[in-house]
């Protein structure tokens, strides 16, 4: 694979009055190899950590399948809280997926989710999609606040845990942080400047 680059090196001119190969070419060569061998095991520790999560949830999903099977009129509350390690980790599949900075490692994330959440709705039970959508108390409640220019304040900025419906019924309560206005984050601190002052 790297002949092109061995190739190249023997024709370049050697810095002494040696002949042949000159010996930074070699130095370059093994550094090549060295870089190549490392980034073949991050990417096989990746790969084996990722497989071992999805063998882990697709036989926390079987277990519950056959849970689910045994009633024929499981109380959806009962069942959401068998769920809830599903919900869990779908949050944080959320959450690693956006973090990820190894683009194939964000595939694979993305796929485990996929198949996890595509289970919970066969099952009955739906995520909801609340980020760049105006809050609906409904289903989610706040647990923090961001200013951020251009953004109408209520706006959902990102969710910390999906709201879970079963059909139209609300199984788990949302939880999201949303956008404030500038004024309204100022005018915050400017009464906790004079409540610290009092």
């Amino acid at each position: 694979m790297l002949s092109w680059l061995r190739t190249l090196l023997s024709r370049a001119p050697a810095s002494g009055p040696t002949e042949g190969r000159p010996s930074w070419a070699d130095e370059l060569l093994e550094g090549v190899h060295k870089q190549g061998r490392a980034t073949v095991k991050q990417s096989a520790r990746l790969e084996a950590a990722l497989a071992e999560q999805a063998a882990l949830i697709t036989q926390l999903s079987q277990k519950l399948e056959r849970a689910a099977a045994r009633e024929h009129e499981p109380d959806v509350r009962s069942l959401a809280l068998r769920f809830a390690p599903l919900f869990d980790a779908l949050d944080a599949l959320d959450e690693a997926a956006r973090l990820a900075t190894e683009p194939h490692l964000a595939t694979g994330l993305a796929l485990v989710r996929q198949r996890v959440q595509s289970f919970c709705e066969q099952s009955g039970f739906r995520r909801t999609e609340a980020t760049g959508r105006a809050l609906d108390p409904r289903l989610c409640r706040i647990v923090g606040t961001e200013s951020r220019a251009g953004v109408a304040t209520g706006t959902v900025l990102s969710v910390v845990r999906a709201a879970i419906l079963h059909t139209d019924r609300l199984v788990r309560e949302g939880e999201v942080i949303v956008a404030s206005s500038m004024q309204t984050a100022h005018q915050a601190v400017e009464g906790e400047d004079e409540r610290m002052g009092n």
